[in-house]
């Protein structure tokens, strides 16, 4: 951690990938700052020559308020490109809650930084779902031309499939006589498929997208574990009143109870209907991958 003077900071390199800043979120800030708070160390990237704001941003304009000169940071060595792609995965478990606009600007700042990555892998680092980043992508893109290879989640890059051709356009029937209109035919809906391939119901969207919220809570245990670890190895006492390998073996417990709970495939069995009465995914309508992999019959998959 360093102390740095405000003014060497950079807040204008389009870094912020919140949809605006929340003032009365600023003054609250401010009111602390006064009181003697001591608020968490804000994020910069230093390129050589400019120092980048990445994640504070209200943090850092609390500070100008309350007439602070500098601003404790955690200093990193990269770009102001590092800079604009840590903000878009930045306030995901910690400061104030993003609004879905906060969230849309997050992936639009993270689709223009990193344009060939996988729907899926945006949404992992932005924290949202498959889903909101395939329509934020389909809005920059109206012209649809064709994508590039992406990167997965796996690090290994694809060739995107095309879209099906366009289909052959027939002669516009006559129109029929006033009072016998035909009723207006629907456009069918795009398709989003689960982890094997299977079409998700809409109804079963709101659990399949908690899947942000999960792994969430997955990357929080995985800070706790690296914590006590490290504590454990100092032996400097923060940490002596507790048993270390039980501490890591609860949050090892915890973390895989959560894992097995992400969503992966709509449920074989009842085909994401969602019955009670389903054994197989006990009304959920969704299993998770371990369950999948387990108990699912050859046959059925």
């Amino acid at each position: 951690m360093q102390e740095l003077l405000i003014d060497t900071i950079r807040t204008d390199g389009t870094t912020q990938s919140r949809s605006r800043i929340n003032d009365d979120y600023v003054q609250e800030l401010t009111e602390a700052i006064q009181n003697g708070t001591k608020l968490p160390a804000v994020c910069v990237y230093h390129d050589g020559s400019d120092i980048w704001m990445a994640d504070g941003f209200h943090r850092i304009l609390a500070h100008v308020r309350a007439d602070k000169k500098t601003i404790k940071a955690e200093v990193k060595k990269g770009t102001r490109a590092d800079a604009i792609w840590t903000s878009c995965g930045s306030n995901l478990e910690h400061g104030l809650r993003r609004t879905n606009d906060d969230k849309r600007a997050a992936v639009k700042l993270g689709l223009k930084a990193k344009p060939n990555l996988s729907d899926r892998a945006m949404a992992e680092h932005c924290g949202v779902s498959d889903r909101l980043v395939w329509k934020i992508r389909k809005e920059l893109n109206p012209k649809k031309t064709p994508p590039a290879p992406r990167t997965g989640v796996d690090g290994i890059t694809r060739k995107v499939p095309p879209p099906p051709p366009p289909a052959k356009q027939e002669q516009a029937p006559r129109p029929p006589p006033p009072g016998m209109q035909p009723p207006e035919k629907k456009s069918p809906k795009k398709e989003h498929h689960d982890e094997v391939g299977q079409p998700i119901p809409d109804h079963l969207w709101p659990i399949w997208d908690a899947r942000t919220e999960i792994n969430g809570a997955l990357r929080l245990l995985s800070s706790a574990k690296a914590f006590v670890k490290s504590e454990s190895e100092k032996h400097d006492g923060l940490l002596i009143e507790g048993n270390h390998q039980a501490i890591t073996a609860a949050l090892t417990t915890a973390y895989d109870g959560l894992k097995a709970n992400i969503p992966h495939a709509v449920c074989p069995w009842c085909k994401g209907i969602v019955k009670d009465s389903c054994g197989g995914c006990q009304g959920r309508g969704i299993i998770g991958k371990f369950r999948y992999d387990t108990t699912v019959p050859e046959e059925l998959k």
